[in-house]
């Protein structure tokens, strides 16, 4: 079954539309999870996100993409595969607000694979020469565990 949502991912990039106004993008992103039982909020320490996507603007106003990254571990020795799909909205030239869902499978740790589905929101600044600065927190959910977290992720973003 994770085979399947692998190849899902990786078909909504291919299909998904290419306009004049589409460009691709690497991304470096820092991810803090704190994990959130009835007790406690348990800090898992920061992940590092590395990522490539597509964004397409269907007006100067919206933008919309999906991208495929790579997530180092903080409790396996196997790296995460995450598909994300995003959209934004440019409130003034340098400055727009953004949200989106990512999916990712996480390998066996103890046996078992996992699926996490995550939402998340935050502000992108754009930068000179492509770049932009993005800052993204949100919930999350671990699917077997029922396991709740909140993420921070800062991410630097290139495109061309």
């Amino acid at each position: 079954m994770n085979k399947k949502a692998v190849l899902v991912c990786l078909m909504l990039l291919a299909i998904l539309p290419s306009t004049a106004f589409s460009q691709d993008r690497i991304s470096l992103a820092f991810g803090w999870p704190v994990v959130m039982s009835d007790t406690t909020w348990d800090d898992l320490g920061a992940t590092i996100r590395l990522g490539y996507g597509h964004g397409w603007k269907p007006t100067e106003q919206i933008g919309i993409g999906a991208d495929l990254v790579v997530v180092s571990p903080t409790n396996t020795p196997h790296p995460s595969l995450q598909a994300v799909l995003s959209g934004g909205y440019r409130l003034i030239p340098k400055l727009s607000l953004g949200g989106g869902v990512s999916y990712q499978i996480n390998p066996p740790y103890q046996g078992q694979w996992s699926n996490f589905l995550g939402f998340g929101f935050g502000p992108t600044i754009s930068l000179p020469a492509g770049m932009s600065f993005s800052l993204i927190t949100g919930p999350g959910i671990t699917l077997e565990k029922d396991l709740w977290t909140w993420i921070f992720q800062p991410k630097f973003s290139f495109s061309f």
